[in-house]
């Protein structure tokens, strides 16, 4: 009932006529050729956190964040998009008011969290009606999706689907941004489990959405979540800071066109909207800053032509190359929880020339036109190459994805902003916390990020 009067105020909002004039200052939110978010015509690069109180938005924002998704406690949407146009961020909102089409600092809409959850089962078909009628109302920014990760083909399918995933290239259509969640060691306590990242988002980016822009939620928490420990690790038993980064540039190498953090725990020692421990908080800022700047590359044309990899001790390393100008900015992120080798062969690049590690203080002087390194444990470098000519692939991106403790206690204003708690194993008999907020709360009902059940 809930969903269905929501999406009567989108059809009544849009029936009575188009959005009207805009704001010479409102964004033109679109997706450029390669799947890269554009705004204003030029490539960004969303780096999101989910569900937030406004009156965290300054404090969190030197972690490298430049967009809030959903109205996490702070008042009206007006009032919330205030906070974020006086940070200087962007904000992704609920669809349920969009007198606020026309705001400066509004990036998109996000639609009711993880419709395919066995809790919500919502149809594809009623996102896609919500869909047009927002596009009817508001042409001029993107729609954002959430889903589970049960299309991965390691996950179960949710019941209610009848054993077919089909409905996932429904949902996909369905939205012009689509993203999922699954936390291997926070939702999972499976720390082996940590390649679920980069296989889940390159199912989704190449097989469910090859032509939209994907976006990740990672696991970004102090602490597991309520569904399970990781006694081994004691009472700080979430990811830890160096896997927080593995998993982020798991992502973007396999495709991701923004990543979002999920920072919400039941067991800090309570429920509080974020959780990070210092070094979480380190890392989170140095990942985010890299992001940022290098997203002319990470949104850039493939280079991955005459790009070859060999791994001599046998552990598995993903990597992206991107053409900049006169150089290939070579991504590669380390799957293996051992050190290891590594050698890389690019044509083109200057023979002998000195490769430059990015923001590691160190050059790798190549071999003709190879170079070898070493990744630590789930090590990431970032590698500049010297080309010796711009060549053919400066031009439009390729569309084909790629191959001291700081907890944040909770104020006055995160009342009743729990995000329902379907993060874990027993996600599908939907149960949450006790001492939920009501439904119709800001922040309350079915807004938690949750795992898809295991296989």
């Amino acid at each position: 009932m809930k969903k269905s009067v929501g999406l009567l105020l989108l059809v009544a909002f849009a029936s009575a006529g188009t959005a009207g004039p805009r704001e010479a200052s409102a964004a033109e939110v679109t997706v450029g050729p390669g799947g890269e978010i554009l705004v204003d015509g030029a490539p960004f690069f969303p780096i999101m956190t989910w569900l937030q109180s406004s009156s965290r938005i300054e404090e969190e924002k030197p972690l490298g964040i430049n967009t809030w998704v959903g109205n996490g406690g702070g008042g009206s949407s007006a009032e919330y998009l205030g906070v974020c146009e006086a940070n200087g961020v962007w904000c992704v909102m609920d669809p349920g008011d969009m007198s606020v089409s026309a705001h400066p600092s509004l990036l998109g809409w996000i639609f009711g969290d993880e419709p395919d959850l066995e809790s919500n089962a919502v149809e594809p078909s009623e996102i896609l009606d919500q869909y047009n009628a927002i596009k009817a109302a508001d042409p001029h920014h993107l729609t954002f999706l959430t889903l589970t990760a049960g299309f991965f083909s390691e996950m179960s399918i949710p019941d209610w689907m009848g054993g077919s995933r089909d409905r996932y290239y429904d949902y996909c259509q369905a939205t012009d941004v689509v993203g999922f969640d699954i936390y291997p060691i926070y939702g999972w306590c499976q720390t082996g489990w940590i390649h679920y990242v980069a296989d889940s988002q390159e199912e989704l980016a190449g097989t469910y959405a090859p032509s939209k822009p994907t976006y990740q939620w990672i696991e970004a928490v102090r602490t597991s979540s309520q569904w399970c420990e990781l006694d081994e690790r004691g009472e700080d038993d979430g990811p830890y800071a160096y896997e927080i980064r593995n998993e982020v540039w798991q992502s973007i190498v396999h495709g991701a066109k923004a990543v979002g953090y999920f920072t919400h725990s039941w067991e800090c020692p309570d429920y509080t909207q974020i959780c990070l421990s210092a070094e979480q908080e380190t890392e989170l800022t140095r990942t985010n800053a890299q992001i940022t700047a290098l997203t002319d590359a990470i949104l850039g044309p493939d280079g991955s032509s005459g790009v070859t990899m060999n791994a001599p001790d046998g552990g598995r390393i993903d990597w992206m190359a991107r053409r900049r100008g006169a150089e290939l900015v070579l991504f590669a992120v380390s799957l293996e929880r051992s050190a290891q080798g590594v050698s890389f062969g690019v044509a083109g690049m200057t023979p002998g020339s000195s490769v430059e590690v990015f923001e590691e203080g160190r050059s790798i002087a190549a071999s003709g036109t190879s170079f070898e390194d070493g990744f630590e444990e789930l090590g990431v470098h970032i590698y500049i190459v010297a080309l010796e000519s711009a060549g053919e692939d400066d031009g439009p991106p390729d569309a084909t994805p790629e191959g001291g403790d700081t907890t944040v206690p909770d104020t006055a204003d995160d009342a009743g902003q729990e995000p329902g708690t379907d993060t874990g194993p027993d996600a599908a008999q939907d149960t949450g916390p006790q001492d939920a907020p009501a439904e119709g709360e800001d922040g309350g009902g079915d807004e938690g990020c949750g795992c898809a059940v295991a296989r």
